[in-house]
């Protein structure tokens, strides 16, 4: 089969159509092969999710899967997938891997796995000998990021995998307010343990005096945990807001004047490309994935590390100081989400991938 041929069917797994930073990417993904005549089909396990309705405006037909255990849902993927007869089936989340690999094995047909943070963090999350499964299922990945490819390779010794850059809209055309009085830090993300929010809350600890404000924008399992620490550390209920899970993350962005990432495990976070488009002035951790790719330090942003309070707090004081810099950083890094960060560039290297995949010729 030639990706010339048509029209070509490919067919997806999403665990979520949830609006979230993944779930977008695959909006992206579909709307580009849509405009490319490609046969489309999504699978997931949840009804009714924020990007359910938006996908099916692209005029791709959403199926739900309502089996429960793994047995019942890899028999009824299996159907649909069967009936439908796609040259490649497409995981978009690292745990529907398990799904497409068996059932493209069953019925003989290309698969993609996916690997959306930087693999180690899924080393670190799953059973290794699931995780070799997979790797033993799988024909092909896809990873959106440089590090994930990185270290598929260096532990699997395969290069079956491909790097896929994330999306970012830029039909916004944002204008950045001027700088907040107070002078206003935030962290986007669910609370989870590797986005390390506690090195934020103890950040925001060391400002007590200074006019300075911060919001965490998410929700998670963390969340108790980390309203215990900011209540230990005495931290003023209006200077670090909480504002669990909302729908309008643009607001916090407008209200905002410094993006801080400081997480353990990233590949490319979503939040960084939204801020950066905002106008905010960017502090990742040295940890953060992909971020190293956008962001050089002292440069346009700051890169801290993440044993390191002193560094975030340098890194704050220079923007604080000089706010200036941050609309100077943040002319930089526009620049640089143009070049690497758009449909198109995403678009391309998706053929790409799927001509070698269809073609039999990754290395």
């Amino acid at each position: 089969m030639n990706i010339s041929d048509s029209p070509l069917k490919v067919c997806f797994l999403a665990g979520t159509l949830g609006k979230g930073g993944a779930e977008k990417q695959l909006y992206y993904i579909l709307r580009f092969l849509k405009s490319k005549n490609f046969e489309l089909q999504v699978l997931t396990f949840k009804y009714g999710e924020y990007w359910q309705s938006k996908i099916e405006k692209l005029g791709v037909k959403v199926n739900i899967i309502k089996s429960e255990n793994k047995l019942s849902r890899i028999l009824e993927i299996k159907k649909i997938v069967s009936s439908i007869q796609p040259h490649i089936f497409q995981s978009h989340h690292f745990y529907c891997n398990f799904y497409v690999g068996i059932v493209s094995k069953l019925l003989k047909i290309e698969s993609i796995g996916a690997i959306r943070n930087n693999f180690l963090q899924e080393l670190t999350e799953h059973n290794k000998i699931i995780i070799k499964f997979i790797i033993f299922l799988i024909n092909n990945f896809i990873a959106n990021s440089y590090s994930a490819v990185e270290n598929y390779r260096n532990y699997t010794k395969k290069e079956n995998i491909l790097y896929l850059n994330n999306v970012y809209d830029f039909n916004f055309k944002i204008l950045k307010k001027n700088i907040s009085n107070p002078f206003t830090l935030l962290n986007v993300g669910s609370l989870t343990s590797r986005k390390r929010q506690d090195i934020f809350i103890n950040l925001i600890s060391k400002f007590k005096t200074q006019n300075i404000k911060a919001f965490i924008v998410g929700d998670g399992p963390e969340k108790e945990k980390l309203l215990m620490l900011k209540e230990k550390l005495k931290i003023p209920e209006n200077k670090l807001i909480f504002t669990g899970k909302i729908n309008n993350v643009e607001d916090y962005y407008l209200k905002s004047d410094i993006l801080i990432i400081t997480s353990d495990f990233e590949g490319t976070p979503n939040v960084l490309l939204e801020a950066i488009n905002y106008g905010l002035g960017i502090i990742v951790s040295d940890s953060s994935g992909d971020a190293y790719h956008i962001i050089k330090n002292n440069v346009n942003g700051f890169i801290c590390n993440n044993q390191d309070i002193n560094s975030y707090l340098n890194a704050i004081e220079k923007y604080a100081k000089n706010t200036e810099l941050i609309k100077y950083h943040s002319k930089i890094s526009k620049e640089i989400l143009l070049k690497n960060y758009s449909e198109e560039k995403m678009g391309s290297s998706l053929l790409k991938a799927y001509t070698k995949i269809l073609s039999r010729k990754i290395d």
